[in-house]
């Protein structure tokens, strides 16, 4: 024989529904094969949970009963069940032949109080595994968040981009729709670390990319390329939706003033729209031509990539 020990909650019920499953707490286990036993402890803790205990000729048949419940079924598990053979069960807890009524009502109230001891501690238990569960998977989710982000401005990273730019250039192909990128890189940014220092640049770089953040929208992605060098891809945007949008860009960011740093902050951008067949490597390199047509323009503009046909 063995017990089972499950937490389970009522699914979008009142708590009155919880006593009603206690009354009919045999219809839970009704023609189960194996079942040999039902009761229910209530969950101080959550008014719509419970601790169901039932016992069973073996776990085959404890198992199976589980796995029959329909997923429309109003109850739901809430964590791992806990199995306990009669060797580990106190032996108040294990069935005796028929006893007289008066003495049976007295075994029921001690079994019920080795029943509530023994599961106050396998509450306990459940609910500091839930806990460590939880904890583990936020702090697992943290360190995903850190190995996508750029920890100085907030921005994706590379490896974000890179796998956003396959995703996008993937979707763009399927639906034939445009997708734009736009580079963009500080201008003289050197200067202002050899002249005002590294903070003053690191604050430089932020605002910058505060300016690229406040562009997005829901689907699109700003990217710390590196360095001075930021990159915003644009899903379904034409050239020109992408040129209105490095241009607003631009002109944000020459709005920029810190007391530190009295140079203008100004930068370059270039725009490229994929063509199809292109590789995100080919894209961002167009886009990068586009870049230094802006530098060798004067700077503190935008320029467009020039569209080819043929990929070497």
């Amino acid at each position: 024989m063995v017990t089972a020990i499950s937490r389970f909650r009522v699914r979008d019920g009142q708590k009155g529904e919880v006593l009603q499953i206690s009354r009919d707490r045999a219809r839970l286990v009704e023609n189960a094969a194996g079942s040999r036993g039902v009761d229910i402890l209530s969950d101080a803790s959550d008014p719509l949970a419970f601790l169901l205990l039932t016992r069973w000729t073996d776990e085959a048949s404890f198992q199976a009963w589980k796995e029959s419940l329909p997923p429309e079924s109003n109850v739901q598990n809430l964590s791992d069940t806990i199995l306990l053979p009669d060797s580990l069960l106190p032996e108040s807890l294990l069935p005796e032949s028929p006893l007289p009524e008066t003495r049976q009502r007295g075994r029921e109230s001690q079994v019920q109080n080795e029943i509530l001891k023994l599961t106050n501690d396998l509450t306990g238990m459940i609910r500091e595994g839930e806990r460590t569960n939880r904890q583990l998977k936020e702090a697992n989710e943290k360190v995903e968040k850190l190995a996508r982000i750029d920890p100085l401005t907030g921005l994706a990273n590379r490896r974000t981009l890179h796998e956003a730019m396959l995703r996008e250039i993937a979707r763009a192909g399927r639906l034939g729709e445009h997708l734009s990128l736009v580079i963009a890189d500080l201008d003289h940014f050197k200067s202002i670390n050899d002249r005002y220092g590294h903070p003053t640049g690191d604050r430089v770089l932020a605002d910058a990319a505060a300016v690229f953040g406040n562009h997005l929208r829901p689907y699109d992605l700003a990217a710390r390329y590196g360095g001075e060098e930021f990159i915003l891809l644009l899903p379904a945007t034409s050239t020109e939706g992408a040129m209105v949008v490095a241009e607003r860009m631009r002109k944000t960011v020459a709005e920029i003033t810190l007391p530190d740093c009295p140079q203008p902050i100004t930068m370059s951008l270039g725009v490229a729209t994929w063509i199809a067949g292109e590789t995100p490597e080919q894209l961002v390199a167009r886009a990068d031509t586009a870049l230094y047509a802006a530098k060798n323009a004067g700077r503190n503009r935008v320029e467009v990539a020039a569209a080819v046909t043929m990929f070497k």
